[in-house]
């Protein structure tokens, strides 16, 4: 699959409503789609690091950079 990925930004917020047990803050983006569809996400530090690490496990997935020149050609 070929698109050109955008560098996305992630938000550090606080657990508003804390619960015992319950992490102090997470990781928050706003994501769109390939249909469009907006969403809000949020991680923890450990979810975070775990698609992380299988980003890096499974390089091949890994949606690939094109050039812009590339990009007009489709």
């Amino acid at each position: 699959m070929k698109m050109k990925p955008k560098l996305g930004r992630v938000y550090k917020v606080e657990n508003a409503n804390r619960k015992w047990g319950a992490n102090a803050d997470y990781k928050y983006l706003r994501v769109r789609d390939s249909w469009g569809v907006e969403m809000d996400l949020m991680f923890t530090d450990r979810e975070l690091l775990a698609a992380e690490k299988r980003a890096g496990k499974n390089p091949e997935d890994k949606v690939k950079r094109i050039s812009f020149k590339e990009w007009l050609k489709r």
